[in-house]
C-alpha cells in the first residue's frame, strides 16, 4: 500500500509504502495508545480532584480565620468539602475498577496482565494503612 505524508510544506507530500501486516500492526497500535490515553485521563482527574479538595481545605481555613460568620457557614463548607471528597473517592473508584482491564487493552498478547495488576494494587493495599481506610 502506498501512503502518503505531508513534508510540511504547503502542497508537498512524500510517499511511503508499507506492507500489510506494518498497516495491521500500526492499526491496532492505535487502539492502544487510546486506551493508554485512557488510563492517563483517569488518573488525572484523581489527581484534579485531590488538588481541589486540598485547595477547597486552604480557602476553608483562610476564610475561618479571617471571616467566620457561624451556621450557615459551617454548613456550607460542610457540602463544598464533601463534595470535592466525593468527587475524588468517585474518581480513585473508577480508576481502580478500570485499571486492570485497560492496561489487558493496553497489552493484548501478554498472559496474566489483569492478575498481576491486581496484585500489584493488593500489595499496595496491604501495605498502607492509609490506603485501607479510605478503601473502607
Amino acid at each position: 500500500m502506498e501512503y502518503f505524508l505531508s513534508s510540511g510544506v504547503p502542497g508537498k507530500y512524500q510517499s511511503f509504502t508499507i506492507d500489510s501486516d506494518r498497516f495491521l500492526l500500526l492499526k491496532s497500535s492505535s487502539h492502544i495508545l487510546s486506551e493508554a490515553l485512557t488510563i492517563e485521563e483517569e488518573y488525572e482527574m484523581v489527581i484534579s480532584n485531590y488538588i481541589d479538595l486540598e485547595k477547597e481545605a486552604i480557602n476553608v481555613s483562610i476564610s475561618h480565620m479571617t471571616r467566620y460568620r457561624g451556621y450557615v457557614d459551617s454548613f456550607n463548607v460542610r457540602r463544598v468539602l464533601n463534595k470535592r471528597f466525593m468527587n475524588l473517592l468517585t474518581s480513585i473508584k473508577l480508576y481502580q475498577d478500570k485499571l486492570a482491564s485497560r492496561c489487558v487493552a493496553c497489552l493484548p498478547k501478554e498472559e496474566g496482565v489483569r492478575d498481576r495488576v491486581k496484585c500489584l494494587m493488593k500489595t499496595e493495599h496491604n501495605k498502607s494503612f492509609d490506603y485501607r481506610f479510605m478503601d473502607a
